[in-house]
């Protein structure tokens, strides 16, 4: 019985310690809510924003996105069609 109550406020130690040192510092999924919190944020103003365009204004966007990607990724697409590579 004895060590069972030894066991049991040890354990009830540890809880605490646990609990009061979440507080201090928050735990992870705490960081990691505020961490993606702006990102959520900016998804959903982008959100409001799309969903008010007409088929042509998406095709537009479309668009302007398609011309993003080409441009970043044209150094590297000159870099595999190097000819001194062929």
């Amino acid at each position: 019985m004895r060590s069972f109550l030894f066991k049991s406020k040890t354990v009830f130690k540890m809880a605490f310690i646990n609990s009061l040192l979440g507080k201090i510092f928050g735990n992870k999924s705490e960081k990691d809510i505020k961490e993606v919190a702006p990102v959520i944020e900016k998804i959903k103003e982008e959100y409001n924003r799309i969903v008010q365009l007409s088929n042509d204004g998406l095709r537009e966007e479309s668009d302007k996105i398609k011309q993003i990607i080409d441009d970043r990724i044209k150094p590297e697409e000159d870099e595999f069609n190097c000819p001194m590579m062929v």
